[in-house]
């Protein structure tokens, strides 16, 4: 991702970093084989992975999407059921109300004087 961000940067591109959906590890289980130790395991590679790509992105003044947020349950504690297909995929709800949150998100901060 560094190197992608930093060749974009070079060629006048503004790169749009995102932050992974998260996880519901019991509707994961379901759909896929392996342990709840392993799918914790990776819940935690993925949050590890979210707080990478924020500080990366604040060191250098890039947005950064959040695909996370949007998706948790009320309790914000794991992604919320009714909004994955799988345990960790959007749902056609899911999708609109990523998209829905996106478009705020990108509301008035299009404009780019990187180059």
């Amino acid at each position: 991702m560094t190197q992608i961000t930093e060749q974009a940067l070079a060629n006048g591109i503004c790169p749009l970093l995102g932050l992974p959906t998260p996880l519901n590890i019991d509707q994961l289980l379901v759909h896929f084989a392996g342990t709840r130790q392993e799918a914790i395991a990776y819940e935690h590679r993925l949050n590890d992975i979210r707080s990478w790509v924020s500080q990366f992105a604040a060191q250098r003044g890039l947005l950064t999407l959040d695909f996370y947020t949007p998706l948790l349950s009320t309790d914000h504690m794991v992604g919320d059921a009714n909004l994955l297909l799988d345990g960790g995929h959007p749902t056609h709800l899911g999708y609109r109300l990523l998209g829905e949150a996106l478009v705020k998100q990108l509301t008035g901060k299009l404009h780019w004087s990187g180059y």
